[in-house]
């Protein structure tokens, strides 16, 4: 008999077995036991958490010889057949390989005949999401209202791929991620049914590997039993998963928590030289330092938190000799250059990078400490960000001139024609010299001395404010926000991104001379033909016309449209044959920055 891995092996047969999906399990159960049983069922959630076992057993408990059942039998014909993956009347469908609308005719054409052996066809179809419009389209009425006997069961991963009309026609069940308890404790008794000798340390420690997913965990079993046998010792395990980067990780912690920088910067040398993946590396310190900071609010990080218990005992000892407020000052996090991993999902030209740019996003939520990103190319972050401040640090500057004055008044400008606010943090000579000079964007009232004090006026607080007012400030907010909600008013962070449509409403009423609804939330207001600019000559050469298009974006308040920079314009020859490559130019230059438009796109600055 050919070897089975142990997730094939030891894969849920009944809805006993299925590990940490409780809700999910208990609905089912009682729908089969009320004989509420629906005709389509949408299962999402991550990768490797039982979404098609469970598709499976409720596939068998409902053609059992003695069922409906909650309680398949797994002796039946009907039983043996669905799990052996033979069943005539149950049929799995890869979505990403039978995704066209061919595929899902002939699904179509078939659910019309009866069952052969039992008593429903069960169509099972995996990665859902990645059918195309059409073929979606084509399964809408079928999906509706299909023959009494055919049940349909959807899983995916990507759940907000799915069109809404489809979900409407489905019960929805999220399935979660996987307690790190609950993994270990499936590993210990697969280990004691394959005689596997291994330590529950060991455990806990492929269970963390396997973040949330029973099958990549037990992938990651299978591997560590070829890599030593029957009896597995924790060095075996530590070189497999690579662990052997906590000794760097905890002598790094300690440093941060002592404030040697000296030592820091010595061990994240010593683990660079040692071929430590820097990026995995970081992801470990944070999640190290959020370990430490539940464990210090908690009595008992191991039964509140998914903590491995043997680690609890580590992060209490490094946790006697500092405050919750020094650990949540270090949860603070600093990302760089945001464009690189936040970039704009519209321009996005391959399916992962729109699912790097949602995981981040996710993350960003799931966060509980301060996330702080930064970016000199804003218009390259996608808009779900809804920036609203932008804050310039220069407290470092020793001393700005002219032009550097001009070019950060430039930029704050530039911020202002798309509605966002702007603060200068700058030193105490420096915002003496900028209130002596008068410049007309930088005036006292966005000139801080400190960073601190920007932020919170960014908020709109004093600088006094304490943890307490900042709380209360929120809670308000929400508060009232909620309230306005309730009454039908939403303040859209990117209204011309988020609700496009009444953003073209209230542009006409205001291009009409009517008195236009209040708007959702800082809209642009186009040009008005009294505000156009006279049309000007053509220039001749080259970086003339560069430096006209660009004082031209710069000094409209609203896009414009290939149309209308081209009515600002008069000249012969082919020059509005070239201006669409010239406009390409400057958005490369970062001078210029295409947007949707309902005739196409249109051009602002940059």
């Amino acid at each position: 008999m050919e070897y089975q891995v142990l997730a094939r092996k030891f894969r849920p047969q009944t809805f006993e077995e299925v590990a940490g999906q409780e809700p999910v399990v208990r609905t089912l159960v009682n729908a089969i036991a009320q004989g509420r049983i629906g005709h389509a069922f949408l299962f999402s959630g991550p990768r490797g958490v039982g979404k098609t076992s469970v598709a499976r057993i409720l596939a068998k408990s409902l053609n059992c010889e003695k069922g409906p059942t909650a309680t398949p039998c797994n002796k039946c014909t009907n039983c043996k057949e669905i799990t052996e993956g033979r069943s005539m009347d149950v049929r799995e469908i890869d979505g990403a390989s039978n995704r066209g609308i061919d595929e899902i005719r002939e699904l179509r054409e078939n659910v019309k005949f009866a069952p052969a052996a039992s008593k429903y066809k069960v169509y099972i179809i995996d990665e859902v999401h990645m059918l195309t419009r059409e073929a979606f389209n084509a399964l809408l009425k079928t999906l509706e209202e299909p023959p009494g006997h055919v049940i349909f069961i959807f899983a995916t991963t990507e759940n907000h791929k799915v069109p809404a009309t489809i979900l409407s026609r489905c019960q929805c069940y999220d399935f979660r991620r996987i307690s790190l308890s609950q993994i270990a404790a499936n590993l210990g008794r697969l280990a004691a049914k394959e005689n596997i000798v291994i330590s529950a340390t060991a455990l806990s420690w492929i269970a963390e590997a396997g973040d949330g997913s029973m099958r990549d965990a037990q992938s990651i079993f299978d591997q560590i039993i070829s890599y030593a046998g029957q009896n597995i010792s924790d060095e075996e395990v530590e070189d497999i998963l690579g662990l052997s980067d906590r000794k760097y990780l905890y002598r790094l912690s300690e440093a941060v928590l002592a404030r040697n920088a000296s030592d820091c910067l010595s061990i994240l040398e010593e683990a660079y030289l040692a071929g430590v993946d820097m990026k995995h590396f970081y992801a470990m310190l944070l999640k190290h330092f959020r370990n430490l900071l539940l464990v210090k609010i908690a009595a008992d990080g191991s039964s509140s938190f998914d903590i491995a218990p043997e680690q609890v005992e580590k992060l209490k000892i490094q946790t006697n000799n500092t405050t919750r407020e020094t650990l949540q000052r270090y949860l603070e996090i600093l990302l760089d250059e945001a464009d690189s991993f936040l970039l704009d999902r519209r321009g996005a030209q391959r399916s992962y990078e729109v699912t790097e740019v949602n995981e981040m996003l996710q993350g960003m939520e799931r966060f509980r400490g301060i996330f702080i990103c930064t970016t000199n190319l804003l218009d390259r972050v996608d808009q779900v960000i809804g920036t609203r401040v932008v804050v310039f640090d220069c407290s470092r500057v020793p001393f700005m001139d002219l032009s550097a004055q001009f070019a950060l008044e430039e930029m704050i400008e530039g911020l202002q024609a798309q509605s966002i606010a702007a603060r200068v943090v700058v030193p105490p000579e420096i915002h003496a010299q900028l209130l002596r000079l008068g410049a007309p964007q930088l005036p006292a009232a966005i000139l801080h001395d400190e960073l601190d004090a920007a932020v919170l006026a960014a908020y709109g607080l004093p600088a006094t404010a304490s943890t307490d007012d900042i709380l209360a400030h929120l809670v308000q907010l929400n508060a009232q926000r909620a309230q306005e909600e309730a009454q039908g008013r939403v303040r859209w962070l990117r209204p011309a991104f988020q609700n496009p449509q009444n953003s073209l409403q209230i542009q006409e009423h205001l291009a009409q001379g009517q008195q236009a609804p209040e708007p959702d939330f800082d809209i642009e207001k186009p040009l008005s033909k009294a505000e156009q600019p006279a049309a000007q000559p053509w220039p001749a050469t080259l970086p003339e016309q560069v430096a006209a298009v660009a004082a031209l974006l710069s000094a409209s308040p609203s896009a414009l449209t290939l149309a209308e920079i081209e009515a600002c314009f008069k000249g012969r020859g082919a020059w509005k044959k070239n201006l669409p490559t010239l406009l390409q130019t400057l958005a490369a230059l970062g001078r210029a920055h295409p947007q949707e438009h309902p005739e196409g796109v249109a051009w602002r600055a940059g």
